[in-house]
């Protein structure tokens, strides 16, 4: 499909040329909740949802410069922190890569890859 972002830690992908590189994204976000348990059932599902929201907003900047790829993606700062009661939770991460736009083979198919 035309939204599909592949995102590796390599600066290059086997069977896969860059075509062009299409800038360095970079994206911070900041998520505090008072409630876990209302909001989340559990902290696993709270952290996990942010570096999911984290890598998203990451894909989204990739398509929006016009790229399809996401090379050398790196969690450079993550941050996370739980009250003492067990009830609020912080989280902070800083993520980064090179967005750019590849060429594949005829044989090679988006499918093959897991998304």
């Amino acid at each position: 499909s035309g939204s599909f972002v592949l995102v590796s830690a390599l600066s290059s992908v086997p069977c896969c040329t860059v075509e062009r590189y299409c800038g360095l994204v970079t994206v911070h976000m900041v998520k505090e909740t008072a409630d876990i348990r209302g909001q989340f059932e559990t902290l696993q599902v709270f952290y996990h949802q942010f570096v999911a929201e984290a890598l998203l907003t990451a894909k989204a900047q990739v398509l929006a410069v016009g790229g399809n790829a996401l090379l050398g993606y790196r969690i450079n700062n993550l941050f996370l922190h739980t009250g003492k009661d067990n009830k609020k939770a912080y989280a902070v991460i800083s993520i980064s890569g090179d967005a750019g736009k590849l060429s594949s083979p005829a044989h090679f198919r988006s499918t093959d890859v897991i998304k």
